[in-house]
This record gives C-alpha cells, structure tokens and sequence, in this order.
C-alpha cells in the first residue's frame, strides 16, 4: 500500500507537468470520464466462464523461464494478487482496483504449464509476437524527465527533448553517455550556439529526414515555439533558431513568429515539413519548412470542449490535448495520441479526414475490438507499417493496435498489450507481463527494426529512463 501511496503522489507530480495547460481554461485529461456505478463488492461467479475452462490457479507459478520456451503460447498474464481480493470489483478511484473492474487473478487457465487471463480485462492473448523490455543503462549527466526522442539515421544516436532539463540531449546508444546538445538547464527563450540557447520545458523532437547536418525540430513547449537545432559538422556547436511561434499562447496561423500555438508537443517530420500536436488548441497544426508557414490541418479550439472524440473533415473535427504524432511511411495517414480523449485517431493527409481508430473517449484499458485507454501519450509506426506501437501513460502499458484488423468504416481496430500490468507501477525489465514501467510517456522506432522484430526506445518519465523494447514475431508452433 505504501508502494501504491508513493506511486500516486510521483504520478500526480508528472502528470501536472505531462499535461499542463498553462493558464487556459482547457479540459484535463480526466474531464468527461464517467465512472460505474460500483456494486457491492461480492465474489466472481467462475462457473459463468465454464465454456472457457477456467480453473482457479496460484498464480505465483507463473514462470518466466517456461513462457520463454513455450512460442506457441503468445503473451500470459500472471499477477501475485492477495487471494482475499480476487474477483472482488473495486470502485474506480480505488487504486487497487485501477478501473480493472474486477481483480482477476484467480480467473485463470492452464496454457503451457502457466496462468493465462480468460476474461475481459487485459489479455495477452497470442498474437504471433514476442516482447521484451530492457532498460539502456545510462552514464554522464542525468536525464531529468525525457520526453519524445528521435534517432539518428545510422541508430547510433538517441536525441532526447529532457522536459525538466530544459534542453536537448544526446544519448549514445552503445555507451549510454548522455551529454547535453543545447539549454543552459535554466528556462528561457535564447536563440544561440550550443549551451547558449535555452527552452522552456520542450516536449518535442523529430529529426528532419535527409538533412546535413543533422537537423532537429523541437517543440518547445513552455514558451509556445518550435524551434530548429542544427547539428555542427565535424563536433561543432549545434546551433538554435526559432522555426515558428510568437512565443504567445494562441492559436494563428501565419508565417514564421506571426503564427502562434499553445503547448505544443508530439512532433512528426518529413524533408518539407513537420506535424505538430498543439495539446492547447486541441488541433493538428503543419509548419512547412521552405516557408515556414504555419497552417492548421484538422481539428479546432471550442470552449467549452466537445466531450469525446469528434470524427470529421478539418477543423470539423475535435481533439482533446494531443500528444503525440507519427506519419506512415507514404505520408498519407497520420496517426495522432489523442490524450485526453483516450483515443487513437487517424487523419487522411489528402482530404484531413479524421478518424477514430480506437477508443471511446473514457478511459479504461479494454483491448481487443472495443479497447479502451488512459492518457495514451505517443505512438510510432512499426517496420511493417501495418501496427502502431503506442504508451498508454497512466495505465503502465505499452500496447499496439493492428492497423489491419479495423471494421469496415476503419474504426474500432484491434489493440492488445504488449509490454507492461495495468496500473502497476514498478522498473522491471522482462518479458511481456512482467515488465513494468514508471510513467511512459514517448516511443519512437529505431532504425534497425524490420517486419520481424521491431524495436523502439520508450521515454519512461517518472524512472528518468530510456527502456529499449523489442518486439518480435514468433514461430507458432502446436
């Protein structure tokens, strides 16, 4: 309990800081969620899931060692539950119910010799894929809360935009030595050379495919700006301009500093522009970098806010603090973390069509068809461009959707776990289940994924992290 306590008070510090509005009157997060009407606790009927051959099981057995040699078996949850509280429902502001429903670790099956979920909940069911989290071990000055990060083209390097540091770091992915690109550490809104600039809680990275040197866009998102690192050739001073942004908090389209944005966050690059997650106006914006015009693309500020995601064409349609961003590799579809909708949303870059992939708008952590979500922060694309990999921040999950398994209006498309328990805060590396993250909050994919094993690197806030997690297909066998 003292772990869950803790837990709560760390998770509310970063989430102020993860989703601040500023001084808008904007909707949080968790405006609009509807929680049940809770019965009174009582024991769960197992003889309903008979056709599933459900048994109760201790579920301490779980064995890592079996689930690694078993590849047929997909991902099986397991959980130490107190037995004195399995199948018990648990109202949704308890924490040891964690909007689960019911604590479900006594509703098991035998699979492979271990405990497997057989009910609604959160299955880890087989999907053909294999995960597992490490996390880089990490060397020089600390990173103070990493948020969205990109790579270089070769792997080598790991950009990371540290929200707290107030800067721009590099993280060497053979060593772990972290150094500071650009930012004194101290906030503030200087253009410069190296260590001479300075930001404002930048949230935001993408890298500019092609450029040399080395170009980075970063969301500065405490002083409502995007501004452009250029890395020096030969291990000179990278340099800072201001892309866009007059540094107000407003929603303008225009050129250069005459455009305006609110806290902006999750950015998406290709060689002629950069998508922006404007979290404070509720829009998708688009700088394109010839030019640096500013236009919005989808999406469209309203006091109040609409309640739910608004699917629609453009400004018809209506997000709820965006945070993540991430193009297909055709550039024609972006996918965007709607956080504060708890949905996936999907926008045509041709007609800016939006979609709802997944999601209802309140938050849960259903997977499947009809999935459900809790701050879902940030997504990137697999290698194979047919799943996205995705951080659901508040319910310690890191989870994928299959792009390929939507129903005919491509909506309610099929999401499953992949890495992480729901709720259950912790920094344990592992196989699927048994992994635990702090407070993800960014992924990005590395360049040496491909169909049959995707990899990504997860900014995990709350432990001041990278965790590396890889994702790879498995030979089924009976």
């Amino acid at each position: 309990m003292a772990l869950a306590t803790g837990g709560a008070c760390v998770l509310a510090t970063l989430t102020f800081a993860f989703l601040s509005r500023g001084p808008s009157p904007q909707r949080s997060a968790a405006d609009g969620v509807v929680k049940p009407t809770a019965p009174v606790p009582q024991p769960y009927d197992y003889d309903d899931d008979a056709e599933y051959g459900v048994e109760k099981f201790d579920t301490a057995a779980a064995n890592t060692a079996d689930y690694e040699a078993a590849p047929a078996c997909g991902h099986c949850m397991w959980a130490r539950c107190r037995t004195n509280r399995c199948g018990q429902w648990f109202p949704d502001n308890q924490p040891d119910g964690y909007a689960r429903n019911f604590c479900m670790c006594g509703c098991c099956r035998r699979q492979c010799g271990f405990p497997r979920f057989c009910h609604a909940g959160v299955p880890y069911i087989s999907e053909g894929w294999r995960t597992r989290v490490t996390t880089l071990a990490l060397s020089g000055s600390p990173l103070l809360l990493p948020a969205q990060t990109a790579v270089s083209d070769d792997g080598a390097t790991l950009y990371v935009a540290d929200e707290l540091g107030h800067s721009v770091r590099s993280v060497d992915m053979a060593t772990g030595e972290v150094r500071t690109l650009a930012g004194t550490g101290e906030m503030g809104a200087e253009d410069g050379t190296g260590t001479a600039a300075t930001f404002r809680n930048p949230r935001g990275l993408a890298r500019i495919p092609g450029s040399s040197p080395a170009k980075l866009v970063v969301a500065d998102t405490g002083n409502n700006r995007l501004r452009l690192l250029t890395l020096g050739d030969g291990g000179g001073a990278p340099s800072v301009t201001t892309l866009a942004g007059s540094g107000e908090e407003d929603i303008a389209d225009g050129f250069g500093t005459n455009s305006a944005f609110a806290f902006p966050k999750g950015l998406a690059a290709t060689d002629a522009f950069v998508l922006v997650a404007d979290s404070g106006n509720d829009a998708i914006r688009m700088v394109t970098f010839d030019d640096r015009l500013t236009t919005t693309v989808a999406g469209e500020y309203e006091q109040p806010p609409h309640d739910g995601p608004l699917d629609g064409l453009g400004s018809a349609a209506r997000f709820s603090q965006p945070t993540g961003i991430a193009l297909s590799a055709d550039e024609s579809r972006a996918f965007v973390a709607d956080a504060g909708n708890n949905a996936i949303r999907a926008i045509d870059m041709v007609s800016f069509e939006v979609t709802t992939l997944a999601g209802t708008g309140k938050h849960g952590v259903a997977e499947g068809h009809d999935s459900s979500f809790f701050v879902p922060s940030d997504l990137a694309l697999h290698a194979d461009g047919e799943h996205l990999q995705l951080v659901d921040s508040k319910n310690r999950l890191v989870r994928m959707l299959d792009l390929r398994r939507c129903d005919s209006a491509g909506r309610k498309c099929y999401t499953s776990a992949s890495a992480g328990f729901p709720g259950v805060p912790g920094a344990a590396d592992g196989v699927g289940p048994a992994a635990r993250f702090g407070l993800a909050n960014a992924i990005s994919a590395l360049p040496d994924s491909n169909v049959d094993e995707a990899r990504f690197a997860v900014s995990d806030g709350e432990l001041k992290s990278i965790r590396l997690v890889t994702i790879s297909r498995k030979d089924e066998r009976a």
